[in-house]
């Protein structure tokens, strides 16, 4: 939505942030004061010649028509790892923020310089953290596996999403309300694959074939979804593989007497995906719950989902009855990686 911050709100707070994809850019101008979010009608392509071109053309001009109120801290997330004050969006070799870069561009235009850095899923987990206390927060995920009980005891929070590539992370939440969060980013999308079923077995040997390691990203990303189907092509059809067919087109031509190689393979990826997260709750001991995102899981059919889960989840070599007991929920509410943001940047 397009509300324009009238001059009353003058001497409030007023938070920038961004969460950076590899396609596109969702900003949103938070307010401590009345906790809501005010964001473009739609996100922005990534058609800058860079990052700082989009804030300084575009952003800044969007942020001067919206309020006349100045930004205070500005907190930017991005798919990919922040190294040295700087980020290079993954998949993206010309999109890099620069945390000094954005400072004096927000500068020139009377904003504070103040500006944080996050990785998308520490982002993501912080607004988890921000938001899972709240009554509106039954709004924002559909359960896939269990029941969540939002005032039940436990503090370890697994965040997992295959998209681009295969995001993880562990939130920790707060002994009490005015604890802040704690977040474990990782690089776990990248653990060895560990086949548990035959079939499993025999598509990691299809693409060890070409690839010396085989991580769970091979499986669970979008370029995985396409490394399944087109396993499934070879083994069962016969056929070529597809180098260019998008997740979107593989779960359309999926379903009954259509491509049986897409049904397969959305079928394996969610089977790859609740043993995944299986064996990462074993690993750090989630106590709370797990939670799903990412863009392959927002056309995934979560009929599929849900049964893979129910089926494969809980059933690991060691203390299942533990992992059975933990509810998985997927995401839907694009704004809490903006709410992540907007948490960072009141802490500080």
């Amino acid at each position: 939505m397009e509300t324009r911050v009238s001059g009353s709100s003058l001497g409030w707070k007023m938070y920038l942030v961004c969460d950076l994809g590899a396609s596109t850019a969702d900003w949103g101008l938070y307010n401590p004061r009345t906790k809501g979010i005010i964001s473009p009608k739609e996100p922005l392509a990534l058609t800058a010649e860079s990052f700082a071109d989009m804030l300084e053309n575009e952003v800044c001009q969007w942020i001067e028509t919206t309020t006349e109120q100045k930004i205070t801290a500005t907190c930017i997330s991005v798919a990919g790892r922040v190294v040295n004050d700087q980020v290079r969006l993954t998949n993206g070799e010309r999109w890099s923020v620069k945390l000094d870069e954005v400072s004096e561009i927000l500068s020139a235009r009377g904003h504070s310089p103040k500006v944080h850095l996050l990785n998308d899923f520490e982002a993501l987990s912080m607004g988890i953290a921000a938001m899972i206390e709240d009554e509106s927060f039954r709004d924002s995920y559909d359960s896939i596996y269990g029941r969540f009980r939002h005032y039940a005891p436990g503090r370890r929070i697994l965040v997992c999403g295959p998209g681009t590539g295969l995001g993880v992370s562990l939130l920790i939440t707060g002994a009490d309300e005015n604890d802040p969060p704690l977040v474990l980013s990782s690089e776990g999308g990248h653990h060895s694959l560990a086949p548990e079923t035959n079939e499993q077995q025999d598509f990691f040997n299809h693409v060890k074939n070409t690839n010396a390691r085989v991580s769970y990203e091979d499986a669970l990303s979008k370029e995985g979804l396409r490394n399944l189907y087109n396993y499934f092509r070879k083994v069962s059809q016969n056929l070529d593989q597809v180098f260019d067919i998008s997740p979107y087109d593989i779960v359309a031509r999926a379903g009954p007497n259509s491509d049986v190689s897409a049904s397969d393979a959305l079928s394996l990826f969610c089977e790859f995906l609740a043993n995944f997260c299986g064996n990462l709750s074993l690993t750090f001991n989630v106590d709370r719950a797990v939670f799903l995102w990412g863009g392959v899981l927002k056309v995934m059919p979560e009929p599929l989902l849900k049964s893979r889960f129910q089926k494969q989840f809980g059933e690991r070599a060691m203390h299942s009855d533990t992992v059975r007991e933990v509810p998985v929920l997927l995401l839907k509410n694009k704004d809490i990686p903006l709410m992540g943001c907007a948490l960072r940047c009141q802490h500080g």
